[in-house]
C-alpha cells in the first residue's frame, strides 16, 4: 500500500489493523498519530459497514485512550458520536456530542459542526426534552456558515423547535431561511459543489413548508 493511502483503507481487517498500527507507530509525535488515526477513522466511516463503523469506533478510541494530549478532541468526540448513531446508540451519541461542547470551550479556537449534529439528533428522534438545550449550543457555537448545509441544518432545527413551542413566526422565519438554502450554492467558487444540501428527507420537508405556509 502506498504512503499515501496507508490511512485511507476501506477495510479493517487483522491485517489491516496489524499494518496501520506498525505504520502510525512510526509517525512523529502523538499529535501525528492521532490526526492519522482519526483520518482512518473517517474513511471507515464513510464506507459505513457493521464492521467499518466498528474499525472507526476502534480507532477513536484507541485517540482517547493514548493520545487525547495532543488530539483535536472536538472533533473526535463528534466522530465518535456520529459513530455511535450509526450503531444505533443514540444517548452514546448525545454524551459523545456534549464532550465535544465541552472541549470546545475548554480550547474556543476548536470550531466543529457537532451542534448541529446535536440539534437534528434531537429533532428527528425526536427528544422535545432537549430542546431548550439545543437552542443554547446553536447560538453558543454558531459562526459565519459558508455552505448552504449549514444554514439549513441550522434553520431547520430552530424551525421545528419554536413550531412545537407554538412560536410561529419565529419558526415560519426559520423554516423559510431553511428552504431557501435547498438551491443555495457554495460561496467557495473553487469548491462550488461542496457543502450543497443535496437530498432532503421529506418528512423534514414537508413540515417546513408546512410550519413555512
Amino acid at each position: 500500500m502506498g504512503d499515501e493511502n496507508w490511512y485511507r483503507r476501506k477495510t479493517w481487517t487483522a491485517t489491516d489493523r496489524i499494518e496501520f498500527n506498525e505504520r502510525n507507530a512510526r509517525s512523529r509525535g502523538a499529535r501525528s498519530k492521532a490526526q492519522y488515526a482519526r483520518i482512518q477513522a473517517y474513511e471507515l466511516q464513510q464506507v459505513g459497514t457493521a464492521s467499518a463503523i466498528a474499525g472507526a469506533i476502534e480507532l477513536l478510541e484507541q485517540i482517547l485512550i493514548q493520545w487525547s494530549s495532543e488530539a483535536e478532541l472536538a472533533a473526535v468526540y463528534q466522530q465518535y458520536g456520529q459513530c455511535q448513531l450509526l450503531t444505533g446508540k443514540p444517548n452514546g451519541a448525545i454524551s459523545s456530542f456534549r464532550k465535544a461542547f465541552e472541549a470546545q470551550r475548554a480550547k474556543p479556537g476548536s470550531k466543529t459542526t457537532t451542534h448541529l449534529d446535536f440539534g437534528w439528533l434531537c429533532i428527528t428522534q425526536p427528544i422535545p426534552e432537549l430542546h431548550k438545550e439545543v437552542l443554547g449550543v446553536l447560538d453558543e457555537f454558531q459562526y459565519p456558515q459558508s455552505f448552504p448545509i449549514h444554514t439549513f441544518k441550522d434553520a431547520a432545527i430552530r424551525a421545528i423547535i419554536h413550531s412545537s413551542e407554538k412560536e410561529s413566526e419565529i419558526a415560519r422565519m426559520h423554516a423559510e431561511r431553511a428552504l431557501s438554502a435547498i438551491g443555495g450554492r457554495s460561496i467557495f467558487k473553487r469548491h462550488a459543489g461542496i457543502g450543497l444540501v443535496g437530498q432532503v428527507d421529506p418528512s423534514i420537508e414537508k413540515k417546513l413548508r408546512a410550519i413555512a405556509a
